[in-house]
């Protein structure tokens, strides 16, 4: 947690008392989150912010006046504090997010092929492509932005999109492929998909809490498939009939 007059605390124990004269406006903090893993910070303006496994975050220690600006590779959830007079910029390799005060979630991981999208709970946003297109957001809406820049909303239950943060992963008709890209990020483990299954559709909820067994086990039920693990790794195949 940081606090505007320079205090940091680590689980509720001051780590850092860094007087805010003393901070030059260049001071960037990065918080990287490994795989199976996640975190959640209070920023400097009270802004609290939830950080998914295998993602990467620099933000500064203190916010400017008259604006606030992250970078973000990867999931992130936040619910932004408030301040007409400095928005909050959520900036990615592929868009960015312009908001005053809202809650909305942001998956842009660049290094996987999975949809980079923003998913707003309440409040406005204004998404922005890197060609400069812009389009704003209502809540329970998704904007899905694809490579070449094109942008995409739907509405969805912006409710299911926030439950990584309490330990649950959401699936609606996720192909499998998607899905093991996902448990591999968050349990730390390399699983690989034959093609021939890759597009198994799977709804429900996984319980993170148990293990990369209990959950593999209960979806190679639901999709039919089969699984074993070599080397450390899980392979995901068709099932032996």
């Amino acid at each position: 947690e940081y606090q505007k007059d320079g205090v940091v605390y680590v689980d509720k124990k001051k780590v850092e008392n860094t007087p805010r004269q003393e901070v030059n406006s260049g001071k960037y903090n990065r918080l990287l989150v490994p795989k199976g893993k996640y975190t959640h910070v209070i920023l400097s303006d009270g802004t609290t912010m939830y950080v998914n496994a295998g993602t990467k975050v620099v933000y500064p220690t203190f916010f400017s006046e008259k604006e606030r600006e992250i970078f973000v590779d990867g999931e992130v959830f936040l619910d932004v504090a408030p301040n007409k007079h400095a928005p909050f910029i959520v900036k990615t390799i592929n868009f960015d997010v312009q908001v005053l005060g809202t809650t909305f979630n942001v998956n842009a991981y660049s290094d996987n092929t999975e949809e980079k999208e923003v998913v707003l709970a309440k409040g406005k946003v204004k998404v922005i492509n890197k060609s400069g297109n812009d389009q704003f957001m209502q809540p329970n809406e998704k904007m899905t932005i694809s490579e070449n820049g094109n942008m995409i909303k739907s509405a969805v239950d912006a409710n299911e999109y926030m439950l990584w943060t309490k330990g649950i992963l959401s699936l609606k008709d996720e192909p499998l492929h998607v899905i093991s890209t996902r448990l591999s990020r968050y349990y730390g483990v390399d699983i690989k998909c034959r093609d021939e299954i890759s597009s198994i559709s799977i709804s429900g909820k996984i319980d993170l809490e148990h293990s990369i067994d209990e959950v593999l086990n209960n979806l190679s039920i639901i999709g039919s498939f089969s699984y074993f693990k070599q080397n450390d790794v899980y392979m995901l195949t068709p099932k032996i009939q």
